[in-house]
């Protein structure tokens, strides 16, 4: 599975991720950078105190996630006394 993470900095310096999942991975840089910036200039993520969170666009990229399952518990058997 592909995943797009997205690390902003927030007005106080601390970092917040974004990840999006099941993207496609044809953007390149700019436009990923550009929907960033839009993100950052809607001022959607603001704490009580004023900070906002998505302040400052810092990185982003592309993961590529595998799943290796150890155990699935199937269907519990019924418990008897």
């Amino acid at each position: 599975m592909k995943v797009l993470n997205l690390t902003f900095r927030d007005s106080q310096g601390k970092t917040h991720h974004i990840r999006l999942t099941n993207v496609a991975t044809t953007h390149d840089k700019d436009a990923v950078h550009q929907v960033m910036d839009q993100l950052s200039a809607l001022k959607l993520f603001v704490t009580a105190d004023g900070s906002e969170l998505l302040a400052h666009p810092v990185a982003a990229e592309y993961v590529d996630t595998t799943a290796a399952p150890l155990f699935k518990e199937e269907k519990a058997a019924p418990v008897t006394h």
